[in-house]
């Protein structure tokens, strides 16, 4: 998959996901521009210590398949690797259920007219491709 497919795109995805693009707003709305700052300059601090300690992790040795899970549990040991692999697990839950959410406010935003103007899009593509 090679360093921009199998690990840029995931990791600016997870990065730029619901919370910067449809929270973001509400977070300066409530918190202010200068508090709206510091929460995002500890979310990047967080990432960016969390890319260097997995980097950190990844040259001890060679590296087989597998994720990031499987390098923890291997270069660090089961003890560390099981308390890793269950905030991973607990991490990723919790981030499926924000993705969820954020799909959700966007058609409560959005209304019944976007997700009706969606259906009617995709009949008229539809009979236009049929009748061809």
């Amino acid at each position: 998959m090679g360093t921009i497919m199998g690990v840029f795109f995931p990791c600016i995805q997870n990065i730029f996901g619901v919370l910067f693009f449809i929270r973001m707003t509400w977070i300066v709305g409530t918190a202010g521009v200068v508090q709206s700052f510091f929460v995002v300059l500890t979310c990047v601090s967080v990432t960016f210590l969390t890319a260097i300690s997995l980097s950190a992790i990844a040259t001890n040795g060679v590296v087989s398949g597998g994720g990031p899970y499987y390098m923890i549990s291997r270069n660090l040991g089961p003890e560390l690797g099981g308390a890793v692999g269950i905030l991973f697990y607990l991490g990723t839950t919790i981030a499926a259920s924000m993705y969820l959410t954020g799909a959700v406010e966007i058609f409560l935003v959005r209304g019944v007219q976007f997700v009706t103007h969606l259906l009617s899009f995709n009949n008229y593509t539809c009979s236009k491709c049929n009748s061809c």
